[in-house]
């Protein structure tokens, strides 16, 4: 006899072989036993996970001789015909989806059965019929004879009309389980002699996502890959072309430590092994997703995951160790850049860039981000200084305050670049109105301060502090720097301007280029770093969040 692939051989044969739909099979094997037998039925759900297989079992149940508690007997003789007899008409819908087509049904139905009580048309992707062939079979549908069931199987409900739906007994069919879909495979390589571990089922009902006969290819395949050997793990992702769980973690750690050169030289191997970049991403997010579970369910997620007992114990240090916000960003991250690869051309340089991108980032986490700046936001709300009381007072501070003058205009630039205005910011009741000038000592202060409650400010160490009678500039080598701070990190040089303004007193304080502060006093552009801009056009601008 000829080979058959596994998913045909084992096609379950009756409704308690079915997994993973048990109160379907339940609805279903009640009808038969109570004969109370509907005259249409929808079967929608994603691939492989048992619509047909259900369809042709409630074909044989309706007309079995000998039924076993709603069950098909599988013996008697109209069950062993059930397939082939021409009471059960099974009809691909993506070729036969002319109005032409349903009308020859709508003729046959007229006749009944020859053996047993029902005739049974199965249509199969019932969604890829016309217009017209669905309002040519609504009449039909809608007031069958006696002796006629339709049964509709699709993956796509959405695209069914609403006529047709509600004519219908609809059944959600959902995803196996994965401890579900392990153990089915468990109990099929048992049976077919496949010596496999388990924990490489696992990793096949992982990567199946929820589809039975998805699951039993890739096992097909691999048990025809690696005929009479035992299969580990590594011989599955060798076939799948799949990453060994371990680099996940890996890697995910390597963003959290911002190791640059690590990430590259990990992902060297990935390109020298020929993984595909898609497949990578897809299944780090997966990973991480396992991850978020963990974090937010603690065990309880252990019954949604299929892992082997070594990669789980990485996934809960992971998890202990990694913020949950964290790892829903790299999720959001990771998927923009996976759907951004699949029409790259340079799918190599795209996966690099960004995660080097990743790895430049200050802070991960908008939200902890906000609660800082709520936090300091409050603290100047109440009149408290932001600059420590016992930070050492310059010569300039401590001399007699200059007379007061009147506010200069800041100097309009040629770039629409905003200044950090007075009406933007709380008031703060105990500065002096007016000042004098701010030491190189009070300035380093203000930075030494400002990094210490948060990360994100290591990026004033790329700027120099300049003065003169038209307010206070902070000053960098170049403009990629200058639009960090002006549109991506405003909040942080709100809170600058605030303590320069505490020992200044009310001045305009600006953030600009050296090329831009060399035009405003007469002199010629500076050199701008050639690497900043090519960054900039490849990533856009990085957030310092």
């Amino acid at each position: 006899m000829a080979y058959q692939a596994l998913y045909r051989k084992w096609r379950p044969r009756t409704f308690s072989e079915m997994i993973g739909q048990d109160a379907i099979m339940t609805a279903l094997r009640n009808q038969v036993r109570s004969g109370r037998i509907g005259h249409a039925y929808l079967f929608c759900g994603t691939r492989g996970t048992g619509k047909t297989s259900a369809a042709k079992i409630f074909a044989r149940a309706v007309n079995c001789m000998h039924p076993v508690d709603g069950n098909p007997c599988n013996e008697c003789e109209l069950c062993l015909e059930g397939e082939t007899d021409f009471n059960v008409v099974e009809i691909d819908a993506a070729s036969n989806n002319g109005v032409d087509n349903i009308r020859d049904l709508r003729d046959e139905v007229r006749y009944a059965p020859a053996r047993g009580k029902y005739r049974v048309y199965i249509i199969d992707e019932v969604h890829m019929l016309s217009a017209s062939a669905f309002n040519a079979l609504l009449k039909t549908l809608e007031e069958p004879p006696a002796h006629v069931i339709f049964i509709l199987a699709t993956t796509e409900p959405h695209k069914i009309l609403p006529t047709i739906l509600s004519r219908c007994q609809r059944y959600d069919f959902r995803r196996i389980g994965a401890r579900d879909l392990t153990g089915h495979l468990i109990r099929i390589c048992a049976a077919e002699q496949i010596d496999i571990d388990e924990d490489a089922l696992r990793y096949i009902a992982d990567a199946a996502d929820g589809a039975c006969r998805d699951a039993l290819s890739i096992l097909d395949q691999c048990a025809a890959f690696y005929m009479n050997e035992h299969i580990t793990t590594d011989m599955v992702l060798d076939v799948l072309g799949a990453t060994d769980r371990r680099l996940f973690h890996t890697m995910t750690g390597i963003l959290m430590n911002r190791d640059r050169k690590a990430c590259l030289e990990q992902l060297e191997e990935l390109f020298a092994s020929g993984r595909d970049t898609s497949r990578f991403l897809l299944d780090w997010i997966s990973y991480l997703r396992s991850v978020l579970l963990l974090q937010m369910m603690g065990n309880e997620a252990l019954s949604y995951l299929a892992v082997p007992e070594s990669t789980l114990a990485d996934m809960q240090a992971l998890a202990a160790r990694c913020n949950p916000d964290a790892v829903s960003y790299y999720i959001e991250e990771l998927a923009r850049l996976e759907l951004s690869l699949r029409t790259a051309a340079e799918k190599r340089i795209l996966l690099e860039v960004g995660l080097l991108r990743l790895c430049r980032l200050e802070d991960t986490v908008p939200n902890a981000l906000l609660a800082r700046v709520e936090r300091v936001e409050r603290t100047l709300a109440n009149g408290i200084p932001a600059v420590p009381a016992s930070a050492p007072a310059s010569p300039e501070t401590a001399a007699a305050p200059k007379p007061s003058r009147p506010v200069p205009e800041p100097v309009r630039q040629a770039s629409p670049e905003p200044t950090v205005s007075q009406p933007s910011e709380p008031t703060l009741p105990s500065f002096p109105p007016a000042g004098g000038r701010v030491s190189d000592q009070q300035w380093n202060q203000i930075r030494d301060d400002l990094k210490r409650e948060s990360r994100g400010y290591v990026l004033l160490d790329q700027f120099r502090l300049l003065q003169n009678d038209t307010g206070i500039y902070l000053i960098t080598a170049n403009d990629f720097m200058k639009s960090q701070i002006l549109h991506n990190n405003r909040e942080r040089l709100t809170a600058v301007a605030a303590r320069l303004r505490a020992i200044a007193g009310n001045v305009p304080v600006q953030a600009m280029t050296e090329a831009e502060f060399g035009l405003m006093n007469g002199r010629g552009p500076a050199t701008e770093d050639p690497m900043d801009a090519i960054f900039q056009n490849i990533n856009g601008p990085i957030r310092f969040k």
